[in-house]
């Protein structure tokens, strides 16, 4: 699977991150450091986005919705 979301599942999985701040670091935190705020990163009306959906708990990738 992705990298992103094999980091986003250490991170909680070891208790450095909680589930919401693990997200938030695999979007929206690149997105700033690349000056793309604006459009990605977050999910709002006219941002591009692609959502994972994810199993509760254990973080397993359930779909994924191509935007």
């Amino acid at each position: 699977e992705a990298c992103q979301l094999e980091a986003v599942r250490r991170l909680v999985n070891t208790h450095v991150a909680s589930a919401a701040e693990a997200l938030a670091l695999a979007s929206a935190t690149p997105a700033r450091a690349l000056g793309l705020a604006h459009e990605l990163g977050h999910l709002v009306v006219g941002a591009r986005a692609d959502v994972l959906v994810l199993a509760l708990g254990t973080l397993a990738l359930r779909a994924v919705h191509v935007g």
